[in-house]
């Protein structure tokens, strides 16, 4: 949780470089709910700043609505290290208006529920953008298709999920051609190739019958590299 509120911190404007600082420290502290228990000894070992400077950048915080100190006592009555709340929902919120062009204030408090939403919106979108898992026709041995996807890795060219679909596509004529698919993807692999030729050469897709020439392969592998399959 830390990377993510040190990722918001230096986004932020505050204003005063020697505050900023501070601030990236506070988050780099903070606990899964933006709260930090640092003591400002700490903090001034790590900008090295004197503790002057430090309650000087905290003040600053505090009065841009970047943070909340809150005092906190021992048993006894004296007191121990402030806590310290980091403003972050408030923040994402000036941080998504500034986007959409609108001009924002930081230290306006912003609704928490439209901050909470959306923190939730961008968590729903992240699951959205991950690569859906590949259904496999079950004449593909699935090991062989994952040898497949490693080479592809390996050769910087890993693929899309419409280039999953063409390779499927090429792997299916030469299925539907009678030949062998397990040799077609060997001999992919063995070659370093980035696509599936029938093998021996052999093609029957397209409505040719003719066989494909090493000429003919090369330049229809070259084809495959442009387009990033």
């Amino acid at each position: 949780m830390a990377v993510e509120y040190i990722a918001w911190a230096l986004k932020q404007k505050v204003g005063n470089a020697t505050a900023k600082g501070v601030l990236v420290v506070l988050a780099n502290y903070a606990d899964e709910d933006g709260f930090t228990f640092v003591s400002q000894k700490v903090m001034a070992a790590a900008t090295e700043l004197n503790i002057r400077s430090i309650q000087r950048a905290l003040k600053t915080l505090s009065d841009n609505g970047f943070i909340t100190k809150e005092p906190r006592y021992r048993v006894d009555g004296s007191r121990t290290t402030d806590g310290i709340k980091l403003h972050v929902t408030n923040c994402r919120m000036a941080e998504r208006q500034s986007d959409e062009g609108d001009a924002t204030d930081p230290t306006k408090n912003d609704d928490t529920e439209s901050g909470q939403l959306t923190v939730n919106n961008r968590q729903s979108n992240n699951k959205k953008n991950k690569t859906k898992k590949v259904t496999l026709p079950d004449w593909i041995d699935p090991e062989d298709w994952k040898d497949f996807e490693e080479l592809r890795k390996k050769k910087k060219k890993p693929l899309t999920d419409r280039a999953r679909k063409l390779a499927i596509g090429e792997l299916q004529k030469i299925h539907d051609s009678g030949l062998s698919v397990k040799t077609a993807i060997e001999r992919t692999i063995l070659n370093g190739w980035l696509s599936f030729y029938p093998p021996h050469g052999t093609s029957k897709s397209a409505g040719s019958d003719q066989p494909l020439n090493p000429q003919q392969s090369k330049h229809r592998q070259e084809s495959m590299e442009l387009l990033g399959l």
